[in-house]
């Protein structure tokens, strides 16, 4: 039997899926996913250890965090609703190991990316936000939601969050929460710096002088 803490309805249909993993930590065997292409190719068959299941609170999407050997060694994360079956595999003895490899990892993701964690190559991200004196629910909900980051209160009226991780991509939409609030923000990568700029001169261009929307 499972026990959720937040339990959404749409995952009903994975959970054979999801029961067939937890088959294969248990066993500590691999498994051979077939996975559906996003471009909507022809769905690939694909070996990995299966390590862990995080499940969003916010929209109930579910990803597998597995390793696999090919095309080299690395973590990687599948969607379980990308996932059309789960065949069981050998039994493997490094389960603890690549195991404690994601726990030692998870301290740099924001979400389930593993773009830059099988590199080892960290981001920096950092924003001031100000608000009124009676908006105390601004630095409540910066350190209720900051999950990896850390947030310094600067004075009465600002607060500053940090974080150091392997894609900041997802960090964006979370950042751009705060738009209105946000004094100053700079990420280590200039290029990163700029994408979300232009990210935003796009959203601004399309709300504002009402442009393409499609």
């Amino acid at each position: 039997s499972f026990v959720f803490k937040h339990h959404y309805f749409s995952a009903t249909l994975d959970s054979e899926i999801l029961c067939a993993l937890f088959d294969a930590m248990h066993a500590s065997a691999e498994v051979t996913l077939t996975v559906t292409a996003r471009n909507g190719g022809e769905a690939r068959a694909v070996t990995v250890l299966p390590l862990r299941v995080f499940i969003s609170v916010q929209t109930g999407r579910q990803h597998l965090l597995a390793f696999r050997n090919e095309p080299q060694p690395q973590i990687a994360a599948f969607r379980l609703d990308h996932i059309l079956s789960v065949a069981p595999g050998r039994e493997r003895k490094d389960l603890a190991q690549r195991r404690a490899a994601l726990e030692a990892a998870r301290a740099h993701m924001w979400g389930v990316s593993t773009a830059g964690l099988n590199e080892q190559t960290l981001q920096r991200v950092e924003f001031t936000v100000t608000f009124g004196p009676d908006e105390t629910f601004i630095p409540q909900r910066l350190e209720r939601e900051k999950r990896c980051g850390t947030v310094e209160r600067i004075d009465e009226t600002s607060c500053r969050f940090t974080a150091e991780v392997y894609d900041a991509v997802e960090l964006f939409p979370w950042i751009r929460t705060f738009i209105g609030r946000i004094v100053s923000l700079r990420f280590s990568s200039p290029a990163l710096q700029q994408r979300f700029w232009n990210d935003i001169e796009e959203m601004r261009r399309m709300y504002a002088e009402g442009g393409d929307q499609a």
